[in-house]
C-alpha cells in the first residue's frame, strides 16, 4: 500500500513539474496567415483581421492581440500549449462575413496557423435577397471572352468571336505588328497575329492558338441590323486587370442598317457590344471626340476574310503562354525597410547615346519618395511665414513585381535651325539616335520580356520644347526571377533606329545586378508564405 502511495505522488511530481515546465517554456514564433478563396479557388488575403489569441492551459495570462498585415499575415511569440483564437472583426468577401473560433495546439517552431473558408463561419453578409437580370447573366456568361490585345505602343479591347482564335480589336497599324499580346486575365497572356484588317472602319482580327484557352465561352455573333431593338436594354465591359472587368449598361436608342445609337459608356476602343440575349452586335470606335459602334454588319467581309486564313496553319501562332507580372510586390516591405535616398549612381548609366533606367520597385519607391519630400520642403519654403504650407499628399507605394528597362536616347538642339525661330515658337529637340529594339541577355540566353515598348517621346505640356517624330524610347518589362545568379553574365543589348542589326552592348556589373536579384527578395517571401511559386522569366 505504501509503495502504491510513492507511486501515485511520484506520478503527481511529474505531472506539477512538466506543467510547470510547459508555462515556462521558451515562446517560439508562430505564423498566421487569413486567406479566403472563391469557387475559383483565386486566393484573395484578409488584411487588417483583428486577432485574439487566449491561452487555455493559464487561462489568467493576458491574452495576445494581432492584426494581419496587406498580405493577410502576422507572426506571434507563444510558449507551446493550447490556445484559443478568436477575430474580433470580420472578413466581408464574395457577399458573406467570416469570422473564426477555433482551438489550436503550439508545438514547433514557425507553426503556421491558417485561416481560411474551411475553418471560418460564414454568414450572408447582406440583409436583403438581391435581384440579379438577365442581363448581368449575360454579361458572366460572355465576359470570360473579353480580352486585352497590347501592341509595342498600346492597349485596347477586343473580343473572342470563333473557336479557330480569331479575336476582333481595334485597328492595329502595320508598324505595330511586331509583337503582339493577348491577355485573356492577369495570369494568361498569349502570342497574337493580324490575319485580317479593315481601317477605314478601325478594326483587325488577331489569331491566337486556343490550346491552353478552352474554358471560354465564345459569344454568338450577329450580322443582322434587326439584332437590337429600340429600346433594348445593351452592355458592354470595363476591361482592367487589376481591377477586373466589370458591366458596363445603356439602352439602344436606335439601330438600322446605318448605325447603333445608344447611350453605353465605353472605356476604350475595340470594346465589344452585346445585346440582351448575350450577343455580339458591334464593337466601338473613337471618331470626333466621341465613341460610336461599328455594328457587326460592317465587318462582315473582315470577318469572313479572317475566318478563310484561319484554314491556313501558318497563320496559327505558337501555344505557349507568354510571361506575366505575377503580382503587387508587398508595400510594407518597401516603407519598412528602404532608404528613400534615390540611388542614382545604381540604376541609371549610359549605353552609347541611349541613357538607360534599370529598375525595381524599390528603386521606383525611393524615387517617388525623394520627390514627394522635395516638394514638401519646397511648399515650406514658399509658405508665408505663420501660415500652414499647402498639404501635400504621399503617392501610394504600389508597384507591380517587375523589372523596368527604360531607354532614352541622347538629343541635342539643332542650333541654326532654332536661331530663327519666333518667340512663340517652339524649340525642336532632336535625337542623336533613337531606339529600334533591345535584348537582355541571361548568359547566352534572351530573356523573354512580360511586355516590350517602343513609342515617341513626348514633352510635358507647356515645355516650350518638342521632340521631332522620329524620337522613339523604348521601355521592356521582364519578371523579378529574370536574372537569377546562376546567369553567369547578363548583358544589355540596345539597338539604334538607324543600325538596327548592329548593337551596343552593356554588361551589367554589380552592385546593379546583385540590386536586380535581392531587391526582390520580400516579394519572394511572401509567395514562398502563399504558396504561390513566382513566376521564371522564360527565355528563347
Amino acid at each position: 500500500m505504501r509503495r502504491k502511495a510513492l507511486f501515485v505522488l511520484l506520478a503527481l511530481t511529474i505531472a506539477i513539474v512538466s506543467s510547470a515546465s510547459a508555462q515556462t517554456a521558451k515562446p517560439i514564433p508562430v505564423k498566421i496567415r487569413a486567406a479566403l478563396f472563391d469557387r475559383d479557388l483565386n486566393i484573395k488575403p484578409v488584411p487588417r483581421l483583428q486577432i485574439t489569441i487566449r491561452s487555455l492551459d493559464t487561462p489568467s495570462e493576458p491574452t495576445v492581440e494581432l492584426r494581419t498585415s496587406l498580405e493577410g499575415t502576422a507572426e506571434a511569440n507563444l510558449a507551446p500549449g493550447k490556445y484559443q483564437l478568436t477575430t474580433t472583426s470580420n472578413a466581408e468577401l464574395f457577399g458573406k462575413s467570416y469570422t473564426w473560433d477555433f482551438p489550436v495546439t503550439v508545438s514547433k517552431a514557425d507553426q503556421l496557423i491558417e485561416l481560411s473558408n474551411d475553418n471560418a463561419k460564414a454568414i450572408d453578409s447582406s440583409s436583403r435577397t438581391a435581384h440579379v437580370d438577365e442581363l448581368i447573366e449575360q454579361f458572366r456568361r460572355v465576359r470570360a471572352a473579353a480580352v486585352l490585345v497590347a501592341t509595342e505602343r498600346a492597349t485596347h479591347d477586343g473580343i473572342l468571336i470563333d473557336e479557330t482564335g480569331l479575336v476582333l480589336t481595334a485597328h492595329i497599324p502595320a508598324d505595330q505588328q511586331q509583337w503582339i499580346a493577348v491577355f485573356f486575365d492577369d495570369k494568361r497572356s498569349l502570342t497574337g497575329r493580324v490575319i485580317a484588317e479593315d481601317e477605314k472602319n478601325d478594326a483587325s482580327i488577331v489569331r491566337i492558338n486556343m490550346e491552353n484557352v478552352k474554358d471560354v465561352t465564345i459569344p454568338l455573333i450577329s450580322f443582322d441590323p434587326g439584332a437590337l431593338v429600340e429600346g433594348e436594354r445593351v452592355f458592354s465591359l470595363d476591361n482592367n486587370l487589376q481591377k477586373g472587368k466589370s458591366i458596363r449598361t445603356g439602352v439602344i436608342s436606335k439601330a438600322d442598317d446605318k448605325g447603333i445609337i445608344g447611350d453605353v459608356q465605353f472605356t476604350d476602343i475595340g470594346s465589344p457590344l452585346f445585346n440582351s440575349s448575350g450577343t455580339l452586335v458591334g464593337i466601338s470606335l473613337y471618331h470626333d471626340r466621341a465613341y460610336t459602334v461599328v455594328p457587326l454588319s460592317d465587318l462582315k467581309e473582315l470577318i469572313r476574310t479572317a475566318r478563310e486564313k484561319a484554314t491556313n496553319a501558318a497563320t496559327l501562332p505558337p501555344a505557349r503562354m507568354l510571361p506575366v507580372s505575377p503580382g503587387k510586390f508587398p508595400s510594407d516591405a518597401l516603407i519598412a525597410r528602404h532608404d528613400p535616398r534615390y540611388e542614382k549612381e545604381i540604376y541609371d548609366f549610359k549605353v552609347g547615346e541611349f541613357n538607360v533606367y534599370m529598375g525595381t520597385p524599390v528603386s521606383a519607391y525611393q524615387w517617388n519618395k525623394m520627390r514627394y519630400e522635395e516638394t514638401v520642403r519646397a511648399r515650406q519654403k514658399r509658405a508665408v511665414k505663420g501660415s500652414q504650407p499647402e498639404q501635400v499628399k504621399e503617392p501610394a507605394y504600389d508597384f507591380p513585381s517587375i523589372i523596368i528597362v527604360e531607354v532614352t536616347p541622347e538629343y541635342k538642339l539643332p542650333f541654326w535651325s532654332n536661331m530663327g525661330r519666333l518667340p512663340q515658337q517652339t524649340v525642336v529637340v532632336h535625337p542623336k539616335t533613337s531606339f529600334h529594339h533591345m535584348r537582355l541577355l541571361c548568359g547566352d540566353r534572351e530573356v523573354e520580356p512580360i511586355r516590350p515598348m517602343r513609342f515617341p517621346i513626348r514633352a510635358e505640356a507647356n515645355a516650350g520644347y518638342r521632340f521631332d517624330k522620329d524620337s522613339m524610347q523604348g521601355e521592356y518589362y521582364y519578371t523579378p526571377d529574370s536574372l537569377p545568379p546562376s546567369c553567369g553574365t547578363v548583358k544589355l543589348e540596345i539597338y539604334a533606329a538607324d543600325e538596327p542589326t548592329k548593337p551596343v552592348v552593356k554588361q551589367i556589373e554589380k552592385p546593379l545586378r546583385d540590386r536586380l536579384w535581392e531587391d526582390f527578395e520580400p516579394f519572394r517571401r511572401l509567395q514562398a508564405r502563399t504558396g504561390v511559386a513566382p513566376q521564371q522569366g522564360e527565355v528563347k
